[in-house]
């Protein structure tokens, strides 16, 4: 059994991706690069499957980054915001908050802090084990990324069939710290259409009504 590294490096705008178009090999191993930078909020979120299967938490997923790095998670149950933070090199107030596989979170280094890499790294989900993942959305806005370690267009994604006209998507720009929203206006056209997820990032996604959001992967593990 073969055990290959895909080098997933990527940015909010730019967006390198190494894989197999057609298939790869079983036990694969994936990282996500994202640059984080002082007081810029970046939307990143976990889509590998950890050790052992288990939920990782914040102290798991982020244990270099610099003492007062604020992790925000969206509460899409009551439409807020809760946060985590870094006080000691060892200790994040409140302790083991865990990270789902496919939601969303921002990680904001504090004022002064020089940019650093976060790596974020796991098994990829073999398709044949995770042939489906499914997040339930509430009314309003959920923080979603595709659960799987590739890049997808809106359309390909499980947003296409969860969303009805109306529904948007907001893209988080940590440049210019605003979102830009595509929206659906039909039940087969997006404004702008064919717009690109990258691997590794967050969205918002607004829905009227809630409803489960069903991703699938866009690859094939076999084994040699």
């Amino acid at each position: 059994m073969k055990k290959i590294l895909f080098s997933l490096a990527l940015a909010f705008a730019a967006t390198s991706v190494v894989q197999a178009q057609e298939a790869v090999y079983s036990n694969v191993v994936g990282m996500v690069k994202k640059t984080l930078m002082a007081e810029k909020f970046i939307f990143v979120q976990y889509p590998f499957i950890f050790e052992d299967d288990a939920t990782p938490s914040v102290e798991d997923l982020l244990p270099d980054v610099a003492v007062g790095t604020i992790v925000y998670f969206w509460d899409s149950g009551i439409q807020e915001y809760k946060t985590v933070q870094k006080l000691t090199p060892s200790f994040w107030n409140p302790p083991n908050q865990n990270v789902v596989r496919g939601i969303g979170f921002y990680v904001v280094l504090p004022a002064g802090a020089t940019d650093q890499d976060l790596v974020l790294s796991g098994e990829v989900p073999d398709d044949t084990e995770y042939p489906e993942t499914i997040l339930t959305l509430q009314p309003g806005f959920n923080a979603v990324g595709n659960p799987y370690p590739t890049e997808i267009t809106i359309e390909n994604s499980g947003i296409q069939d969860a969303t009805n006209p109306g529904d948007q998507v907001a893209f988080w720009d940590p440049e210019q710290s605003n979102f830009v929203f595509v929206q659906k206006l039909t039940p087969t056209f997006w404004n702008p259409p064919n717009v690109t997820i990258p691997v590794g990032s967050a969205v918002f996604l607004q829905v009227a009504t809630g409803v489960d959001i069903v991703s699938t992967p866009n690859y094939s593990l076999t084994n040699d």
